[in-house]
């Protein structure tokens, strides 16, 4: 690539071609997904009904959630501790809080979470787990996603316009900066995508979607339950930008694990689409 003025058209080509291939695909699977659920809501019903019967009990989901936040803010603030201290590396004190906020926080909620179920003795499971080979949780998640992304995409585009006309600041997701960052250590970019691939998608669909969305089935309406998961999963990103298009994305997920009554199918979908930002960061990186 040549440097200067050629960069940003490039730049601006490539992103246009991984966008309309999204699109095509979208278009197509949203399509496949319109004839496989055409009976939406003989499908919809029962599943709901299965999720009420897995988890936790809604006080409990919300002990994890506050424990959750609680063990976010003490890794954010021992982050910025180690930051502090005289010798060490930027890049080392980073990792170290991605670390404390990726893959320890994490464990600790898994751990109580499942301490706190075991201690219930309530006789349901944790997590809803219909049996699907892996090939059809892989289709589906892989059709699911694609079928997602053109709303995604839609809104996210009409965010940008709308808070760009607001005078908001126009910056990308932390992580989603730092893997630009042309300056970052590989091992510190290795860090963010296996925190992207394998951490993210495990951790927060077992916590929004395993816990929480059964929890609030089981007292309010299915609609104002995917509503407040999805609110909640938006909100705790921290990055007003992508909230809009993250609420949706989360809804969507919502929604594939209550059709497809396993836990497996909206981990897949969040692997595809961080997959899809790191691929989107790659392209606009090297042009």
């Amino acid at each position: 690539m040549a440097p200067g003025t050629d960069m940003p058209t490039e730049i601006t080509a490539n992103a246009a071609v991984f966008a309309g291939l999204l699109l095509g695909l979208g278009c197509l699977a949203g399509l496949g997904f319109l004839l496989r659920f055409r009976d939406l809501k003989s499908r919809f019903h029962p599943g709901c009904t299965a999720l009420r019967a897995s988890g936790l009990s809604l006080p409990d989901a919300g002990a994890v959630l506050a424990l959750m936040i609680g063990a976010e803010l003490t890794a954010v603030f021992m982050g910025e501790m180690a930051a502090r201290i005289p010798g060490m590396a930027d890049d080392t004190a980073l990792q170290l809080s991605l670390t404390l906020q990726g893959l320890v926080v994490p464990l600790l909620t898994v751990i109580a979470a499942v301490v706190l179920y075991r201690s219930r003795d309530s006789g349901q499971p944790l997590l809803c787990m219909r049996k699907l080979s892996p090939g059809n949780a892989l289709g589906t998640a892989l059709g699911g996603y694609l079928a997602m992304m053109p709303g995604a995409m839609l809104i996210s585009t009409a965010a940008l316009l709308l808070f760009t006309r607001l005078g908001f600041d126009i910056n990308p997701q932390p992580l989603v900066e730092l893997l630009g960052d042309a300056e970052a250590s590989p091992g510190l970019r290795l860090q963010v995508v296996v925190m992207a691939l394998f951490c993210a998608p495990l951790f927060e669909e077992f916590m929004f979607r395993g816990l929480l969305l059964p929890a609030l089935l089981r007292h309010y309406a299915p609609g104002t339950a995917i509503t407040a998961v999805s609110l909640l999963f938006a909100v705790m990103h921290l990055h007003l930008l992508s909230m809009p298009a993250l609420c949706f994305i989360a809804a969507v997920f919502s929604l594939a694990y209550i059709l497809t009554r396993s836990i497996l199918v909206p981990v897949l979908m969040h692997v595809f689409f961080n997959a899809g930002t790191l691929a989107a960061v790659y392209l606009l990186e090297t042009g």
